[in-house]
């Protein structure tokens, strides 16, 4: 059993901010407060066409910051809040679902459900290659083999 040890409101109340740098920046600083192992998940960011392969190194993808996209190296607790950046499972597992990290394993992270009429189900989450849904790089296929997570600690 998980100990949460997040504050309740980061749960049920999201916090508006206009900028998707200020919020990564304050999940960063607010993940830190909360006790327990930090666990690092590496995404693998690739280029589909084998010309971009070849023009976009691998540390040029993984600078990349788009938004519906977690960060390339997501960092978790057990306790932490997040929310699915992809509809998984619908109607419970939709895109904005909120939960609490209860387990991560090396492929899988297991959440219970925080919010809405789904609120205390467990559901395991696997990693997924992630495609933006709109980008205006100048190349179109880009994955990212990722957990469809963000910090939803604001």
């Amino acid at each position: 059993m998980y100990q949460n040890q997040t504050p309740k409101w980061s749960h049920k109340e999201p916090v508006l901010l206009h900028l998707n740098e200020t919020v990564t920046k304050l999940n960063k600083a607010l993940i830190n407060q909360v006790s327990g192992e930090l666990i690092a998940f590496t995404a693998i960011n690739s280029v589909v066409n084998e010309e971009g392969a070849v023009q976009y190194p691998a540390e040029f993808l993984n600078s990349i910051e788009l938004s519906g996209l977690p960060p390339h190296q997501l960092n978790i607790k057990i306790g932490v809040p997040v929310m699915l950046l992809r509809s998984l499972q619908p109607p419970n597992l939709m895109n904005g679902t909120r939960g609490i990290v209860i387990n991560c394993q090396r492929n899988i992270i297991k959440i219970e459900i925080s919010t809405c009429a789904y609120a205390g189900e467990r559901h395991y989450i696997p990693g997924i290659i992630l495609q933006p849904s709109y980008t205006s790089l100048p190349f179109f296929y880009f994955n990212a083999s990722s957990f469809p997570y963000s910090h939803a600690l604001v």
